[in-house]
């Protein structure tokens, strides 16, 4: 298989598996659908949109990469970092963050959401991998934006890898703007 139908191919399976598949199970095991952006002008709200936006930006470069090579001039490719043995441990990255995330994701069970949940107070889950960090998910969502950088060298995907720093820090830091009221259960 070529390189080239490599990151579509893992985009479907990373979407499907981190999104999709583990939604739907949460909402099957509770009835509370966990994608909690309301679409607000609250901070919480419009970190979500810079995420999907990055998202789209991701998917779009990926679709032209491996399907309309005719206009991938147009993403600014980065030509010195197209080489294999680059993309190759971008591939690596890739694989081990989607373990990673699913691993992450199935050991939050029924807390798992997308986005901080005010209405549905869940267990805070201190075990597994989240004994090593507060946020496993996210840190290996950096792995990911690099391995797709490596395996795909061009402007776009650079700014997502990169650029995606800040929202990050903002839906992270202290309850991502929500007050002591919403966060005391989950630090006490």
């Amino acid at each position: 298989m070529s390189l080239r139908y490599f990151l579509p191919i893992y985009l479907l399976a990373y979407i499907i598996a981190a999104f999709f598949w583990r939604a739907y199970e949460v909402w099957k095991k509770t009835g509370v659908n966990p994608v909690v952006f309301k679409g607000s002008d609250s901070a919480h709200d419009f970190v979500g949109r810079v995420f999907k936006a990055l998202f789209a930006v991701i998917v779009a470069v990926v679709v032209i990469y491996a399907f309309i090579p005719s206009a991938y001039q147009y993403v600014m490719p980065i030509h010195w970092l197209e080489r294999t043995w680059i993309k190759l441990p971008g591939i690596v990255l890739l694989l081990v963050s989607l373990l990673w995330t699913m691993l992450a994701q199935a050991q939050m069970g029924n807390s798992w959401r997308i986005g901080i949940d005010t209405e549905h107070r869940t267990k805070l889950v201190q075990t597994g991998v989240f004994r090593l960090s507060r946020n496993p998910i996210f840190v290996w969502h950096d792995r990911d934006s690099i391995g797709t950088l490596s395996d795909d060298p061009q402007c776009w995907n650079f700014n997502c890898a990169f650029g995606r720093y800040h929202p990050d820090w903002n839906s992270s830091a202290a309850g991502g703007g929500i007050s002591d009221e919403h966060t005391w259960g989950y630090i006490h």
